[in-house]
């Protein structure tokens, strides 16, 4: 059966969070800092915004049903 590694919901939470930690000014040169930052904007995701991601990977994963173990354009 076909698997697609890539059908992960973690994937958006994380790619969200590398975005808004590089958009700060400066690099977090310790790790306190750059914890602290991760922090802060994990607690700025809504509730909203983790529907968001589920409609998101409904829409691949649908299209991943849709082409029965070929490739997407996810």
């Amino acid at each position: 059966s076909p698997q697609y590694p890539d059908l992960n919901l973690i994937k958006y939470l994380w790619h969200s969070l590398k975005l808004e930690l590089n958009a700060y000014p400066t690099k977090a040169k310790k790790i306190q800092k750059l914890w602290q930052r991760v922090e802060e904007q994990w607690a700025t995701f809504t509730k909203k915004n983790c529907q968001q991601y589920i409609d998101s990977i409904l829409v691949e994963i649908n299209a991943a049903i849709k082409a029965r173990g070929h490739n997407t354009k996810y």
